[in-house]
Formats: C-alpha cells, sequence, structure tokens
C-alpha cells in the first residue's frame, strides 16, 4: 500500500511542477508595459515581417517593416489600445500580418488532435499498467 500512495505522490509532484513550468513559461506572471515605447515594441513583437519568413516587425529591418513600427508607435501616441491598433492592421494587411496565427477553427483542431492523442496514450498505459498488477484468480479444484 505504501508503494501505491509514493507513486501517486510521486506523479502528482510532477504534474504540479509541470503545471507550474507552464505557467511560468506562459508569461502570466510577467508584468505589463508602461511606456508607449513599451507598449508599441510589445505590439511589434506579435507582427509579423511581411517580406521576412518568421521574422517580427520589431526584428526586421526592412522599410516595410520601419513602416509598420512607426504606424504602430502613432497609434500608441494616439491612445490607442492594442486590439484596436492590431484589427487596423489586420484589416490593412490581413491575417497574415500576424506572428501567431488567430485562433479557431483548423488552428485549433491542429492543436487539439495531438492532446488529445497524447491523453489517449497516457489512459492507455495506466489502463495496460493496472490490468498487469491486478491478481489472476486460480481455482484449487
Amino acid at each position: 500500500m505504501a508503494e501505491r500512495v509514493s507513486g501517486w505522490v510521486r506523479w502528482t509532484v510532477m504534474g504540479v511542477a509541470l503545471c507550474i513550468a507552464l505557467l511560468i513559461g506562459s508569461g502570466v506572471f510577467s508584468s505589463a508595459p508602461s511606456t508607449n515605447a513599451e507598449k508599441a515594441q510589445a505590439i511589434d513583437a506579435k507582427l509579423k515581417a511581411p517580406e521576412s519568413a518568421g521574422l517580427s516587425v520589431a526584428q526586421s529591418t526592412s522599410a516595410s517593416s520601419a513602416a509598420i513600427r512607426a504606424d504602430v508607435r502613432a497609434q500608441v501616441d494616439k491612445g490607442r489600445n492594442e486590439d484596436e491598433i492590431i484589427a487596423s492592421l489586420e484589416a490593412r494587411y490581413g491575417t497574415a500580418i500576424l506572428l501567431t496565427p488567430p485562433s479557431g477553427g483548423l488552428s485549433t483542431l491542429l492543436w487539439l488532435v495531438p492532446a488529445l492523442l497524447a491523453v489517449g496514450i497516457v489512459l492507455s498505459v495506466v489502463v495496460v499498467a493496472r490490468r498487469r498488477r491486478l491478481p489472476t484468480s486460480r481455482s484449487d479444484g
């Protein structure tokens, strides 16, 4: 019985550690930018440079990225919030301007299927492991 409890405790501790690591990595505890320059930089980091594959507007040195950075900074200075600025850029450039694709539709399915597959595999392993531990009944007759 003690072996079963210690195994349960071990898995619980590992699960809690994983959840904490995911929370820290997700940036939940990071503070919001305070100055207009920091706000603009945070928005620039979420936008994809039009001609640079995989680079954000903040990372790219192209003329079009510089123009987008100037536009973002001007909109921040006017007091517009992040959602309004991104919506205006999306209206102008389409969803291709976003560094991370919008959630929903096919992208949700592409994230959900592997997660469900992983859960199914884990559950299958647990079921098989439990069945192997169960003592087989013998008849003495």
